[in-house]
């Protein structure tokens, strides 16, 4: 928690499924409790960080087996942080990340 301010924003309305905004510490664990609901194993490969400014754009690669099911599943999404004070205030997901470089004015 300690890159994340109190009162974050954590956009992840972009996802398929259950797309919604988690706000504040709460919501980025009720985030990460329902990822571990769903994922027994799931890790993140950041490919890449772009400074933007007060922004951060991060290309990632995820790579995910299902709790239940055992489906594995790999793919490559981005978020635009927005950082002040050194602590991400906003966070928002994109699951094209032609779309996150876009959101900052830049095209890959």
């Amino acid at each position: 928690m300690a890159f994340y301010a109190e009162d974050i924003e954590w956009d992840m309305s972009d996802r398929v499924f259950n797309p919604r905004v988690y706000r504040g510490h709460a919501g980025v664990r009720e985030w990460r409790r329902e990822l571990r609901e769903v994922w027994g194993e799931w890790r993140n490969e950041p490919e890449r960080f772009i400074d933007c400014d007060e922004r951060v754009v991060a290309l990632v690669r995820s790579v995910g087996k299902g709790q239940g099911s055992g489906v594995e599943l790999i793919e490559r999404w981005a978020q635009v942080w927005t950082v002040r004070e050194g602590k991400i205030v906003h966070l928002r997901h994109f699951r094209d990340p032609d779309e996150a470089l876009k959101a900052v004015g830049l095209h890959e």
